[in-house]
Formats: C-alpha cells, structure tokens, sequence
C-alpha cells in the first residue's frame, strides 16, 4: 500500500466514524457527501474539493459543513497540521458562510476510527493551515453524538451571544505607534545607520502625513492576507505567491525595484537551503494604517524558526515586519528587521 492510499484510507474511517457516532442519523441528514479515493483515483469528480459532508439540523434545517481530518499528534512546535495543502485552505475561505458554515472535525491520537481525542473548530477561527493545542483545547467534545442545540449554539447566528465561543481576535492598534528607531536594535553602529537610512526611505512619506482610520473588515482581510502569505512561505510553496505579491515591488528585504519572478526565484533558492521554517505572528502588535494614496502600512512583530539544510539545530529571530499592500491586498514592499536572536 502506497502512503497515499494509507492516508486516503485512514480519512475514510475518520469519515465513517464522524458519520456514525457524531453527526447521527437521529439528529441529522446528510445533504450532500463527497465522493472518496476509489471513484477519485478512477476519474476525480469535481465536488470532491469540497468539505466531506453538508449536514442538514433535524431541529431548524441549517445546513452546515464539516470537513473530517484525522492526525496521530502534534509535532514539535506543539502545533497540528489541519490542511497539508494550503490551496484546500483558501478555497474554504471563498465558500464559507454564516448561511453554511464549515466546520473542522479534528481527531487526533490512537485509531483513525477510534481517536483519543476531537476537536470542531469554526473553520473562521482556524488563521493558518496549522493550529496550536490551545484553540484544539477550546473546541473539544466528547466522543458520542453532537445534540441539535449544541452544533446551533456554535453556528454563526448564536455565536456572538454565545461567551464560550467569543472569537478571541487581537486588538489592532489604529495611528499609535510610529515605526522602530534604530536603538530598539541590538545591532552594531553601522547597522543601526543603515536602518535609519531605510526606515527613513521608506516610512518618512506617512509617518509626516498620517493615514485615517481602518475598517474592521479591512484589518480582518489584511490578516488574512498576511497569515495566508506566511502559510505559503512555511509551506514552501512558491506558485502561492501570485496570489499574495504584486507584480512589482518597490522592496523586497534588502532588494530594490524588483518583480514578482525575482521574488520567487530567490524564494525557491532560499526554501531549498532553509528546508524547515516556521512563523509566530504576535498579532497583539498588529498595526494598520491607511495611507495617503490608498495602500495600507501594516507593521508587526513576529518570532521566525528556520533550520538550514543539514543541520540539527534551529535559530530564533524575533523580527519586526514593515510592509505595504496595496488596494488589491497584495504585497507591495515587505522589510525586515532583527530585534534579537
């Protein structure tokens, strides 16, 4: 049995287990099931790529998807991974709703058919393709059947009046912070100059001529925008960054004046000499602001594993993150700076 079918064949016991002890016939229908391995390896049905089943509540007929994923453990980070491709992630961004949610029922330990532990998570609250233990600790439940008022208390309609299932967003903080001086940096005298010089060229336009106020929605877009970017990174995968950079870049770390083929060149060089990467944004730094000319300065700090090719240690950077997306949420200039290692 090759690894493939080994997986496939462990998601359709997860799967046959959701059906049969969680989501009940007693309490539930099944509106729609996708198709599995043996009708997709023989010709692939294009409604696979969505979540494995579409409930119908007995109770008040809300629909709701749940997407079954089984994994043995958390890894060494203390994180699981939910999607191992990240392009499953951003579809179940473009079609989740509050008229029909997606959930993600996570099993986890021993058996695919007979798991140690579950987790249903809002797929709204899950802001990467992996999650710590934490937000699996939050939405856990018992192995046996979801009663209707339970999974009605975790749709989007009841969710807010619901205090166990308050979304637990950072708070951005609007036009307060001015972009880093040089002796926040434990750097040596030249690099502090050459900082100053950059955050200079790059900042000086909008730190004189202050931005207004961003929307909510607009701050939650650009999370999202900034967590799928680093899903792509992490992952490695370089075909994703056309959905996140521009064509053109005024920077680009240290690189000026670049475009979208460079940085994927020099991002398939670097993920092939860093094989193992991984990144912590410390979102209650998350800073917004509108400029002037419509794009968004969003500035943040963020903790950056990376392990080199043959090499058993990881180093730690804890980094501060300039950056501007334009109008279209897209990557206009990203620069980096090393608080400490």
């Amino acid at each position: 049995m090759t690894e493939n079918e080994d997986s496939f064949k462990k998601g359709k016991a997860f799967e046959d287990f959701v059906e049969n002890n969680i989501f009940t016939k007693e309490h539930y229908t099944i509106h729609h099931k996708t198709h599995g391995f043996e009708q997709n390896s023989k010709r692939f049905v294009e409604d696979s790529k969505y979540p494995d089943f579409t409930f119908r509540v007995l109770k008040n007929n809300q629909l709701f998807n749940v997407e079954a994923k089984y994994r043995s453990g958390f890894n060494s980070f203390d994180k699981i991974e939910v999607f191992s491709n990240p392009n499953q992630y951003i579809f179940f961004k473009e079609i989740d709703s509050s008229e029909k949610p997606i959930f993600i029922l996570l099993g986890c330990g021993d058996t695919a058919s007979n798991p140690d532990e579950l987790s249903l998570i809002p797929f709204a609250e899950i802001k990467y393709t992996s999650i710590y233990r934490s937000l699996f600790k939050k939405y856990k439940i018992d192995k046996k059947f979801i009663a209707n008022d339970d999974i009605i208390k975790l749709l989007p309609t009841n969710i807010e009046n619901n205090p166990k299932f308050i979304l637990n967003e950072p708070t951005v903080v609007y036009n307060t912070q001015k972009p880093p001086t040089q002796n926040r940096f434990k750097k040596p005298l030249i690099f502090g100059s050459i900082l100053t010089v950059t955050l200079l060229g790059l900042f000086f336009y909008f730190n004189v001529n202050k931005g207004s106020e961003v929307s909510p929605k607009t701050i939650k877009k650009l999370k999202e925008r900034v967590s799928g970017y680093y899903n792509a990174i992490t992952k490695g995968n370089v075909d994703l960054l056309d959905y996140y950079v521009n064509d053109h870049l005024d920077t680009w770390y240290d690189a000026k004046n670049v475009n979208l083929s460079y940085v994927k060149e020099s991002s398939t060089k670097y993920f092939r000499s860093h094989p193992v990467r991984s990144a912590e944004i410390k979102w209650e730094t998350f800073n917004v602001e509108r400029l002037p000319n419509g794009d968004y300065s969003v500035n943040y700090e963020m903790t950056y594993r990376v392990k080199k090719r043959n090499e058993k240690m990881y180093k730690k950077y804890n980094l501060i993150i300039l950056s501007i997306w334009n109008k279209n949420y897209k990557l206009n200039s990203l620069h980096e700076e090393i608080l400490n290692e």
